[in-house]
């Protein structure tokens, strides 16, 4: 499988969970991630396919479905504001 690294990406999904309250360390806890990957990887960009696929399922699991379509709705309006300011 084909690594995919983009650091707006990974910048960008550390930034939404902060504004969204989420807590890192219960979160690694609970998907297997472990804080130092998190860090490590996420946040520089290195962000795999099963990386943001835990993290999306784990809010997912902690919001009930109108708040995870109303956030999901949200985060692309940012992702995009985002990328045409830091490309």
């Amino acid at each position: 499988m084909k690594k995919y690294s983009h650091v707006a990406l990974g910048l960008f999904i550390a930034e939404q969970f902060k504004k969204a309250g989420v807590k890192i360390a219960p979160m690694c806890a609970e998907i297997g991630l472990g804080k130092a990957v998190y860090y490590a990887k996420v946040i520089k960009g290195d962000v795999r396919l099963s990386h943001f696929t835990r993290l999306l399922a784990y809010f997912y699991d902690c919001h009930t479905k109108e708040e995870f379509r109303a956030k999901a709705i949200e985060w692309v309006d940012r992702y995009i504001d985002y990328r045409e300011k830091h490309g």
